[in-house]
């Protein structure tokens, strides 16, 4: 560990001795799932200053709970246990239980057709995401409405664990990992779904055909059944952040390899590369908490990937789904932007303006003003500097014993305004 950057002095003092619980019940809503009721609760253990780990660690242990459903048909619960230089070794381990679920997932096309506007089955194009809504809804004479046009429902129930070692001073960390996961796919073509009368009312109706099952008609997808996606991952970061959930100084770069093959008992063969590289700086740290943030993304994946997963961003540390939505180009829906080729780039400024302590717990706020653009290609020969999406806002990040972070940030682009509510920084 003698490369590795200790916390500043500042974080230091302020870091909990022991352990001690955060959790947050939270009633949100989301532009695309609708609102939502759950929980979650994290069990943390610090140690004490006279480990030697004390100075260089967020914690030791984390464990972290979640139950978390929402009106609009997602779930996503969750049992997360992390271990950091487990046994007093270089190694970190980390594994968890997840199921995941949305009964109205957002498909809008991939590669270069999801850039376009907003594309109706009747081929007419919108450049808001309410306008598109508001004329699918519409229920024809024969009570059909393309109401779920955009949409598809998955469920998901996976295991993921991986394990990772430092090298070289403790600035190095190389992964490997493994996922298993079973995929259902579910259609709302010929069932009854609620459309609108022309007047706005509310009515329930038969789905047409939506975008989905077309493009699968056609042969123009793979996984449109489902399946195992069972996967190998690994990877390697470069790290010199001061503090890894709330970072004031540093880099952080990583590359991930993932590979989905049959030998792993998957019914898919793919494979995926993603580089991201972030920094973070304090320009002026002794007069104001500010904390300039960057980040880069680049991410290729192979033919004969699922669509269910064609967007997926994978990092060492979390999966991101698609360019748009909370993690990558705020004011865009979720999945918006999917493709085998994607490129995004974002910017933050951190401001922490308020710190205290109540019921012995440590409290700050932070304002983040933010820009984010991004876009994808069915492949890197079709790289332009033209049709990149642009979002912007603001968001308020609640910090509590440094280590548990909530952001609520509020995104504007082209298509809408919208409120996303996340546990963690975006980046």
């Amino acid at each position: 560990m003698g490369d590795k950057p200790s916390l500043h002095p500042d974080d230091l003092a302020k870091k909990v001795i022991g352990s001690y619980p955060t959790g947050i019940p939270f009633v949100d809503y989301d532009p695309d799932t609708g609102w939502g009721v759950g929980a979650r609760g994290y069990y943390y253990w610090n140690g004490d200053r006279s480990d030697p780990f004390f100075a260089y660690t967020p914690y030791r242990h984390r464990l972290m709970l979640q139950a978390y459903a929402t009106s609009g048909g997602f779930q996503d619960h969750q049992v997360d246990w992390e271990w950091l230089y487990a046994a007093n070794t270089p190694w970190r381990l980390r594994t968890a239980l997840v199921l995941l679920g949305n009964s109205a997932s957002n498909y809008f096309g991939t590669g270069a057709a999801a850039m376009a506007p907003f594309r109706g089955p009747d081929g007419r194009t919108y450049g808001r995401f309410a306008d598109f809504v508001r004329a699918i809804h519409q229920v024809d004479a024969k009570g059909g409405t393309y109401a779920s046009y955009g949409q598809y429902g998955y469920l998901n129930p996976l295991w993921r664990a991986r394990l990772e070692r430092e090298l070289l001073g403790g600035r190095v960390r190389v992964q490997g990992g493994v996922e298993v996961g079973w995929v259902r796919i579910t259609d709302a073509t010929g069932t009854v779904v609620n459309g609108a009368n022309p007047d706005g009312s509310a009515r329930l109706a038969t789905s047409l055909p939506t975008r989905l099952r077309e493009d699968c008609d056609a042969g123009r997808l793979v996984g449109c059944n489902g399946g195992w996606n069972n996967l190998l991952k690994l990877g390697v970061t470069y790290d010199t952040r001061d503090y890894e959930p709330d970072p004031n100084e540093g880099v952080f770069a990583e590359l991930t390899a993932e590979a989905s093959t049959r030998y792993l008992g998957s019914q898919f063969d793919f494979q995926r590369l993603t580089f991201t590289p972030r920094g973070y700086w304090s320009p002026w740290r002794d007069a104001v908490d500010l904390v300039l943030v960057g980040r880069l993304l680049a991410s290729a994946t192979t033919s004969g990937t699922p669509f269910f997963a064609l967007g997926n961003l994978t990092t060492t540390g979390e999966l991101i789904r698609g360019v748009g939505g909370s993690r990558t180009l705020r004011g865009f829906r979720l999945d918006r932007f999917v493709g085998p080729r994607a490129l995004v780039a974002s910017a933050e400024a951190r401001w922490t303006f308020v710190e205290f302590t109540m019921l012995s717990q440590r409290f700050s706020f932070a304002l983040a003003p933010f820009a984010d653009t991004g876009r994808v290609f069915d492949s890197w020969d079709q790289m332009t500097w033209r049709g990149w999406r642009l979002g912007g806002g603001a968001g308020i990040r609640l910090g509590w014993n440094q280590a548990t972070i909530g952001a609520f940030d509020f995104g504007w682009s082209s298509e809408g305004f919208l409120f996303y509510t996340e546990f963690g920084h975006p980046f």
